[in-house]
């Protein structure tokens, strides 16, 4: 049950623009946070307060966009804990094997990889990383 349920909500979430958007969302966090850094200076004051806001909006997007997957996964966990320390005894063998094999909520992004609690810090830390290569590269 618990498979046939985390491979629909797979199958969900590749066909919807999750993924997608948080892949432009990233993408447009590290292009602005690029150009507010290096072009401060030569940036008027209007268009640089602009770009410092979409460079922290993108990056609190993102780290949301992140989290919805992660908080799914984490909150399956708490909820099979709880049915299996709830039920572990006064039920029938059959319901207590339902129970014991039951798995959390994986969601998959990529082909191996699945989000997890930590993941949307993992996100921000890619696009913070990604910011000072790029700038790195421009020097």
């Amino acid at each position: 049950m618990g498979l046939l349920l985390s491979t629909y909500i797979n199958v969900q979430f590749r066909n919807s623009l999750h993924f997608s958007i948080l892949i432009a969302v990233i993408l447009l966090g590290i292009l602005s946070s690029t150009a507010a850094i290096k072009y401060h200076d030569e940036m008027p004051s209007t268009m640089m307060y602009v770009v410092t806001v979409v460079s922290v909006d993108s990056t609190v997007t993102s780290l949301f966009i992140a989290m919805i997957p992660g908080k799914v996964n984490g909150i399956s966990k708490d909820v099979i804990h709880s049915w299996r320390r709830q039920y572990s005894s006064g039920i029938n063998k059959l319901e207590r094997k339902v129970i014991r094999s039951l798995r959390e909520i994986k969601i998959q992004f990529g082909m191996a990889n699945f989000f997890e609690k930590d993941t949307c810090l993992v996100v921000v830390d890619f696009q913070i990383l990604r910011t000072v290569d790029v700038l790195l590269l421009m020097s």
